[in-house]
């Protein structure tokens, strides 16, 4: 809901968005960009996304595409292995082949995001301890810099696995798309910076701009040409481990922070 705030530098429209889904597919985000931003009859001057960057301006960040590989064998017991193909087999050759000839020779990098990178982050495959494999599958998570294109990476890894499909008959991969969050551009979003900068500098804070290499909201905002910063108390590093914590001057200083930029004339 939108509401109005008064403050000494004339009334803002504040707009606080609670999105769900926010660490996965950030299907809340999507949503409300395509379908209720629109039906809101006014366009904002920018958006600050919540997260924990100790009250630096973060300006850029990487994205992600996240996909699945499987790989396809025949079942049969494993006291006869021979009349079945073992889809654990295949997928160790994938394995080697995306680990050495795309992620050893990932090349993009970003001055502030960093480098493009990829892992692969879930295995699953056979069904039970006696029978040779039928399928197995991998999940990969590729980081994408700034300027990176989210659409050229199935492709590129199925180049890789065209070659294995011809090199042996029995050979049997597919990949299944999943999701992808583009990376934020510092380039687009220079008048909110700006903005910004001068709310942290009047409030003592270190006013320059950073780029990290994690993804957020911020990304698909931009996309959809909403300007938007990444900004927040607490330090990022605690981020998804057993004990999260946020210290309590940095909430302090935070919510002063958030209260300036409201006031402020975006």
């Amino acid at each position: 809901a939108l509401k109005q705030y008064s403050a000494v530098a004339g009334p803002n429209h504040i707009g606080l968005l609670f999105s769900v889904d926010e660490e996965v597919t950030m299907t809340g985000i999507r949503s409300f960009m395509k379908r209720d931003l629109p039906a809101l009859g006014i366009r904002p001057s920018g958006m600050i996304v919540g997260e924990p960057t100790m009250l630096r301006s973060v300006t850029a960040h990487n994205g992600v595409v996240r996909w699945r590989i499987a790989t396809v064998g025949k079942a049969a017991h494993s006291s006869v292995p021979q009349l079945g193909c073992s889809a654990i087999r295949m997928m160790s050759r994938v394995i080697e082949t995306v680990e050495s000839n795309y992620i050893a020779k990932l090349t993009a990098s970003h001055p502030q995001t960093g480098k493009g990178v990829c892992s692969i982050t879930k295995i699953h495959g056979g069904s039970q301890e006696n029978i040779i494999p039928e399928r197995c599958e991998i999940t990969l998570d590729r980081r994408l810099v700034p300027g990176e294109h989210p659409e050229k990476v199935l492709p590129a890894v199925q180049s890789l696995l065209d070659e294995l499909l011809r090199d042996d008959a029995q050979f049997k991969c597919e990949q299944i798309p999943g999701y992808d969050a583009p990376p934020l551009d510092s380039a687009s979003n220079q008048s909110l910076t700006v903005a910004v900068r001068n709310v942290l500098e009047q409030n003592g804070l270190d006013p320059e701009s950073i780029g990290v290499p994690f993804c957020t909201h911020a990304g698909i905002a931009d996309q959809e040409g909403l300007p938007a910063v990444v900004l927040g108390p607490g330090d990022p590093r605690p981020a998804h481990t057993k004990d999260e914590w946020v210290d309590l001057e940095q909430i302090r200083k935070g919510a002063e922070v958030y209260q300036a930029l409201m006031a402020a004339a975006l």
